[in-house]
């Protein structure tokens, strides 16, 4: 069930748009937070999920079932943040056993999000899963080029190839965790 969640729960953040563009990260959270609980209110599994601010320092910022954590960040626009954000994934990694999902919500400097982006794909293990998504702020409604016309995020420059990546490296994630359920079905 958990790594069920888990993967709901990081296609709702990729569909999720906050309602509008806020100067402060704990609104984004609570928007997020919001949009969560109204879409898995209709999830068949939903009187079992706990989805609710975290309270406290060395927890994310939104828990679900104490077993997924999600980690906003607005505006990762320096190296210094990057690194004090991967020390905090490192903190936060004990309390959610099925993983955490980092959002950079804003403007993130390249290198920033690399480094972020590399920390978390050595964490990733067949037991718990990390993954990062990034959502640029479009002040503009104008982009009539964009597909999703409308649509407050810019593509991330990188986005096809980070999919590509990320696509491969879920499917040797898949792959892994199905090897060690066969083993662990056949030798205890």
């Amino acid at each position: 069930m958990s790594k069920r969640l888990y993967e709901e729960i990081y296609a709702l953040i990729k569909e999720w748009e906050p309602e509008e563009i806020y100067d402060k990260e704990p609104e984004f959270r609570d928007d997020l937070l919001k949009f969560l609980k109204n879409e898995l209110s209709s999830s068949a599994s939903s009187e079992h999920i706990s989805i609710k601010k975290e309270d406290g320092r060395g927890l994310c910022d939104i828990g679900v079932n104490r077993q997924i954590g999600i980690e906003l960040k607005l505006n990762l626009d320096k190296k210094s943040k990057a690194n004090r954000l991967v020390g905090q994934i490192i903190e936060y990694k004990p309390d959610y056993p099925t993983g955490i999902i980092v959002l950079l919500i804003g403007d993130t400097e390249h290198n920033a999000y690399q480094t972020v982006k590399d920390a978390i794909h050595d964490m990733r293990s067949v037991n718990q899963e990390f993954r990062i998504l990034q959502k640029n702020l479009n002040e503009s409604d104008d982009n009539d080029n964009d597909s999703g016309s409308g649509n407050i995020f810019n593509a991330n420059p990188f986005a096809d190839i980070n999919k590509r990546y990320q696509d491969m490296n879920d499917k040797m994630a898949d792959n892994l965790r199905k090897m060690n359920d066969d083993f662990t079905d056949r030798f205890g």
